[in-house]
């Protein structure tokens, strides 16, 4: 029986969004409840760490995305679709002139809570991916 690892559906830059924790100092901690979580070298209620990912496209093709969705990153595709509903959306309340298109940063970074930063979530550890889309609307020479 083979299984197929979750990286190889990413692309190249793509293999850069998951979290490296031994780059942070990660450790196995044993927690009160005599369970074993992720603890941090530096510790800390709450931190955010950048993602080495970063790239930046065209809207609102997307072609840089769209090539690399075609080429089965799985990743691109999900990217290409949450940027362009999002961008929408908030164009939707604009008056912009978005005619000729324009270029887009797509940037990633990490929510890591502290053990017992949060009641809610006493263990801690990584709780989100942000996802940040920026662009310029008079910006229309492409890439």
């Amino acid at each position: 029986m083979s299984t197929t690892s979750p990286l190889s559906t990413l692309c190249d830059k793509c293999k850069a969004i998951p979290f490296d924790n031994s780059q942070k100092g990660g450790h196995a901690v044993q927690g009160d409840d005599g369970h074993e979580y992720l603890g941090l070298a530096d510790g800390g209620e709450m931190q955010c760490f950048e993602s080495d990912y970063t790239t930046q496209d065209l809207y609102p093709s997307f072609p840089s995305l769209s090539r690399s969705a075609l080429a089965g990153c799985k990743f691109c595709e999900f990217l290409k679709r949450i940027a362009s509903i999002d961008i929408e959306a908030y164009l939707r309340n604009e008056s912009l002139d978005v005619s000729k298109g324009f270029k887009v940063n797509i940037h990633m970074m990490y929510l890591w809570l502290g053990k017992g930063s949060s009641p809610e979530d006493p263990t801690g550890g990584l709780r989100t991916l942000f996802i940040t889309f920026f662009f310029r609307s008079n910006d229309n020479n492409g890439l």
